[in-house]
């Protein structure tokens, strides 16, 4: 189990922050490497990208922010995760009850 560390960063003008040396060395992580984060219970969860062994895209769930390659592909390029969707429905019919349909 890896130690928590925290490291604080200051975000320039343009959006980014460096991730030191120390972690990126740690992390396996590279000059051009892909990252890969997520927003997670008011944080921001970032991972090295590793493309999955079976040839299937890792994508982020459009709800949740979850990324996986085992995430539902709709069209106009929506991706949901299982809970993703279960929300989603649960939205829907709650508004169906409140509208009457």
């Amino acid at each position: 189990m890896m130690k928590e560390i925290m490291i604080r960063r200051v975000v320039d003008k343009e959006g980014r922050v460096t991730i030191p040396k120390s972690m990126r060395t740690q992390l396996g992580i590279q000059e051009l490497d892909e990252v890969a984060m997520v927003y997670e219970q008011e944080s921001i969860v970032m991972r090295k990208y590793d493309s999955p062994f079976d040839g299937k895209e890792e994508k982020t769930c459009f709800i949740t922010g979850s990324i996986s390659n085992d995430h539902w592909h709709f069209s106009g390029d929506i991706v949901l995760s299982k809970e993703g969707a279960i929300w989603l429905l649960d939205e829907i019919q709650s508004y169906w009850i409140k509208v009457g349909i």
